[in-house]
């Protein structure tokens, strides 16, 4: 239908228009007159939108194993789970927390003496050598933060001669703002069967049974007047989990 605007019929077209949509209502979802059905477009009120929202929730963040969607797979990055505050713990690719069993949950070190009363060498190899009572060898190391339990420390030597060697070894060991003697440990009278020109590991894992992550650790080694050793002192071996 076309209609000019000086058409008298016009203005009554205009007005009928107006008095069907005024300006000022919305148009009704809930009847739009057969284009859609009746409600299409969902209305909440407040109550409502709070409960449609609770369905459709991310989590639970006080329980979040709980919700099974929100678990991680191989085809959903999902979210990770709680830690479980256990350090030696680690994330395996199913999502588990585990301790890793063997050789990879280990970790080890070595210093080698840095003072003494006669330094020496043997061969190619800087020692200290300890030959009467009154020699010693002495090194001083930290235990790293992740410290948990000692798997094994040694000190080794290169003996020349051979022969039943005598050694006394001494541990004193405190964490930072404690008195350097908080601990204070010794093996005393350790014989020894010694081949010359073997390197040997002499097991010292008693002298540390307070041992803490964190602490600073001095050994000492001193010869004896029996079974007096002639012994070339390389160092500390220190493995740990």
């Amino acid at each position: 239908i076309i209609v000019g605007s000086a058409d008298p019929n016009f203005t009554s077209i205009v007005t009928a228009y107006e008095t069907l949509f005024p300006v000022s209502t919305p148009p009704d979802h809930d009847d739009l007159g057969g284009i859609v059905a009746d409600n299409h477009h969902a209305r909440y009120a407040d109550a409502e939108a709070i409960a449609a929202a609770k369905t459709v929730k991310l989590d639970d963040f006080a329980t979040p194993d709980d919700n099974a969607d929100l678990n991680a797979s191989i085809t959903r990055h999902g979210l990770f789970k709680k830690l479980d505050n256990v350090i030696d713990h680690f994330l395996n690719g199913k999502g588990n927390w585990i301790e890793v069993v063997g050789e990879a949950a280990t970790k080890e070190f070595f210093v080698p003496f840095t003072f003494g009363s006669d330094h020496s060498k043997y061969s190619y190899q800087p020692a200290y050598v300890i030959d009467t009572s009154a020699k010693y060898a002495n090194t001083e190391f930290y235990v790293p933060h992740d410290f948990s339990t000692i798997v094994e420390a040694v000190v080794v030597y290169i003996p020349h001669p051979s022969g039943t060697h005598r050694l006394n070894y001494y541990s004193e060991y405190c964490a930072s703002g404690e008195a350097h003697n908080t601990h204070a440990e010794n093996l005393l009278d350790q014989d020894n069967i010694d081949t010359q020109a073997v390197l040997f590991e002499w097991d010292i894992s008693a002298l540390f049974s307070a041992l803490a992550a964190d602490d600073y650790v001095a050994i000492g080694v001193a010869g004896d007047a029996v079974n007096i050793p002639k012994n070339y002192m390389l160092g500390v071996r220190f493995k740990y989990t």
